[in-house]
């Protein structure tokens, strides 16, 4: 499961993961972070919620990693995960995450630290 919610105000793109997501699912969720791209303008952020997720397999993590690499090409300034206490997610992420050169992530524990670590 997922939601993308695009805040073109303070442009921004945040993507909530939850639960165990498919190779179509991922596909799904790559295309529609690819368009959300198109409504922010350079130097946009990204909170990425995946303090629910649990799993997606080795086909998913390549696509994750493409948008990844995408979001470097439109020039992502900042990208804030929020993690929880989930640590299967947090592995996960960040070592998919070490593949792509010069992709800075930081790491929080609640979407209120997230929103307030780019506010300030």
């Amino acid at each position: 499961m997922y939601e993308l919610i695009v805040d073109t105000a303070n442009n921004r793109l945040t993507v909530i993961l939850s639960g165990i997501i498919g190779k179509m699912e991922s596909e799904k969720i790559a295309r529609e972070m690819v368009a959300a791209c198109s409504r922010l303008k350079r130097g946009f952020d990204v909170i990425n919620d995946i303090s629910r997720y649990e799993a997606a397999d080795k086909k998913s993590e390549d696509v994750f990693k493409g948008v990844i690499e995408f979001f470097k090409i439109r020039g992502v300034r900042k990208v804030i995960r929020v993690v929880g206490g989930s640590k299967a997610a947090l592995v996960k992420f960040a070592d998919v995450t070490k593949t792509v050169s010069n992709y800075t992530v930081q790491y929080v524990p609640t979407m209120e630290a997230a929103v307030k670590l780019l506010d300030s």
